[in-house]
């Protein structure tokens, strides 16, 4: 087995304070715009899941909407479940 900890050549070199603030701010921004596209996602399936199982879903989040077609008597049916 190797010794631990790995190869010393392969190590980077300790960043800045200065690089270490625009890689942040850079890293923030990206998460922030990541979050922003997966709520758009989340909303546009839950209206294609609201329109296709007749559940009024304008404003619900998408757990509501699966939640509302869960608890209908034919979503299993529907589903193919």
């Amino acid at each position: 087995m190797g010794a631990k900890g790995g190869r010393p050549e392969n190590l980077k070199a300790p960043l800045s304070p200065e690089e270490a603030r625009k890689f942040g701010s850079m890293g923030g921004k990206k998460s922030g715009e990541v979050r922003r596209e997966k709520k758009l996602l989340s909303a546009m399936y839950a209206d294609i899941l609201a329109k296709g199982f007749s559940v009024d879903g304008e404003r619900l989040s998408l757990d509501e909407v699966v939640s509302t077609i869960i608890s209908q008597n034919n979503s299993a049916s529907a589903l193919g479940l």
